[in-house]
């Protein structure tokens, strides 16, 4: 769902024609649809790179030529 699209949706609730998006989004308890996004790419993320889903790590990410890499070997 657009950010439009979802701002509107939540919007058409009853009692919340009047407040701004952030005040509805605190009282139903949900986060911006940006931030949820970041979210789920993330998730994602981590389970292509520990091979959780069926998509070749190879065709999504390409680790650095050089092994000097701080923290673990997944930093690109």
């Amino acid at each position: 769902m657009a950010p439009l699209l979802h701002r509107a949706a939540i919007k058409r609730l009853p009692g919340m024609m009047s407040m701004s998006y952030d005040a509805r989004l605190q009282l139903l308890g949900l986060e911006r649809l940006e931030l949820r996004r970041i979210h789920c790419d993330l998730i994602t993320s981590f389970k292509i790179i520990h091979q959780l889903f069926s998509i070749p790590f190879w065709s999504m990410f390409e680790l650095s030529a050089s092994r000097a890499t701080r923290g673990h070997p997944f930093k690109p």
